[in-house]
């Protein structure tokens, strides 16, 4: 399968494929920042490659919970280069996702996706996922 775990090495495709959602921070932060999510115990960051070049990535988050038995699984991140959707690469690397999360005890695997994200939607339903509930966000200015 080509999907693997990332490397710090892969920050530039990232950044570039994050470039595609309209999160555009330099190089350096991202960097900076995948290299803490692949030091962390409660993150994972996988790619999708094809003929050496990162196609997709995907950043999964484990939260232990009080209440429910089994752990969650967010997907946090999850992009699949412009010029290579509807291949299927998306699907693999949710199933991949999906089986990972279920392979860690997992009970659920979440995702949030903004509300102008449609094709993204779609892609989640067609997944099997359902929409479960509201998400409220309040901002900290520093």
């Amino acid at each position: 399968m080509p999907i693997r775990n990332a490397w710090a090495a892969d920050c530039s495709i990232i950044k570039d494929l994050l470039d595609q959602l309209g999160y555009e921070y330099p190089v350096e932060i991202i960097k900076e920042r995948l290299e803490k999510l692949l030091e962390s115990e409660s993150d994972e960051v996988f790619v999708y490659t094809e003929n050496g070049k990162v196609e997709a990535f995907i950043t999964l988050h484990y939260s232990l919970q009080l209440a429910f038995d089994g752990d969650f699984c967010e997907i946090g991140y999850f992009v699949v280069d412009s010029s290579t959707r509807g291949k299927g690469i998306g699907k693999q690397m949710e199933e991949f996702a999906y089986q990972t999360a279920k392979n860690k005890g997992c009970s659920s695997i979440n995702v949030f996706s903004r509300e102008t994200r449609t094709d993204a939607h779609r892609f989640y339903e067609r997944q099997g996922y359902k929409e479960a509930r509201k998400f409220f966000a309040k901002g900290i200015n520093h």
